[in-house]
């Protein structure tokens, strides 16, 4: 994982590479199912459901923040479980860079364009929309 490029390192395998060294029965691949579950669509709403749990940042913050629950712990830097990803997806609170972990896999997998921004102390992350192409300016002369 050291030697890929940054951009296509897949942080859900990354991540409890860590929490195996203290849980050596950890099951990455359960976690990492639950996260492309969390990206599908939900049937169970009526009406064919929404489609998927986000399509937009906005979108992808109801879904994680409001309707699954997903916080923040205040002081929770001194709780070693919220530091690790596994124990964040079960018990939906956690550091702000493994929240933000979580939301840059589930953004991946819908395709939203969500990248990490390292701070003095933080690390967020930031939505970037596609920029417009530039206006090509084509002239005929006859």
């Amino acid at each position: 994982m050291l030697k890929t490029p940054d951009k296509d390192v897949d942080l859900l395998r990354a991540a409890p590479a860590r929490r195996r060294l203290d849980n050596e029965e950890l099951d990455v691949e359960a976690y990492i199912g639950e996260v492309a579950r969390m990206a599908k669509p939900d049937r169970r709403q009526g009406r064919g459901g929404r489609e998927r749990p986000g399509t937009s940042s906005p979108a992808l913050n109801q879904f994680l923040f409001k309707e699954r629950g997903f916080q923040w712990q205040p002081g929770g830097i001194l709780c070693a479980p919220n530091s690790y990803l596994n124990e964040v997806i079960d018990d939906r609170e956690g550091l702000p860079l493994t929240l933000s972990v979580l939301y840059m896999e589930l953004a991946r997998r819908l395709d939203l364009p969500v990248v990490g921004v390292g701070l003095p102390g933080h690390f967020v992350v930031r939505f970037e929309p596609p920029r417009a192409p530039s206006p090509s300016f084509a002239a005929s002369f006859s």
